[in-house]
């Protein structure tokens, strides 16, 4: 029985370890859209501001 317990304990780390890279992995991903996403937020709405300054200036 201890034998089992010790086996068990050596090998717990190794799905662990693999899980915890795959997390890594998505994160990495997931941080690279969200960071694409983003830029195009912004571009959207600085792209609006400027066009209604535009429309502003072309009225006057």
């Amino acid at each position: 029985m201890g034998l089992l317990f010790v086996i068990g304990s050596i090998l717990l780390p190794i799905p662990q370890s693999l899980l915890n890279r795959k997390l890594n992995d998505l994160g990495k991903k997931l941080s690279e859209k969200r960071a694409q996403l983003l830029s195009a937020a912004s571009d959207e709405i600085n792209g609006v501001q400027h066009l209604l300054i535009m429309k502003v200036l072309i009225l006057y």
